[in-house]
């Protein structure tokens, strides 16, 4: 006999409170993130990254044509790393760290879980 599943699909802001939105830089802010992506300092691009990750979702078309246009191998390569980063749906055990990424980044999440069954799929 098959265990009952339960899956949930939600938009993460409708969990809770919405979150505060993040500040969205200008288009003008986001080219200049995407050009410190081929900067010769590793901090550089490293923070650059980490803001470009932060906006999240509404970066994406952006990113996106970043990448097609980009001449620089790392840029692309990096680009390529962020994209997959906001769009792939993370797995996670602990909803609330869920709950809390999908509040701050937009995305929605998926919950997967057994009921009925403590020993979950086995």
């Amino acid at each position: 006999m098959f265990p009952r599943l339960l899956l949930v699909l939600s938009a993460g802001a409708a969990l809770a409170a919405p979150a505060p939105a993040l500040a969205q830089p200008p288009g003008d802010e986001i080219g200049r993130l995407v050009a410190q992506l081929d900067a010769d300092d590793f901090r550089v691009r490293d923070r650059a990254a980490r803001r470009l990750r932060e906006v999240g979702l509404d970066t994406l078309p952006r990113l996106r044509r970043a990448a097609e246009e980009s001449q620089s191998v790392e840029v692309r390569t990096r680009l390529a790393d962020l994209i997959a980063g906001i769009t792939r749906p993370g797995w996670r055990s602990d909803l609330a760290a869920v709950r809390a990424e999908a509040l701050r980044t937009g995305k929605p999440i998926l919950v997967v879980s057994t009921v009925g069954l403590p020993t979950g799929f086995g």
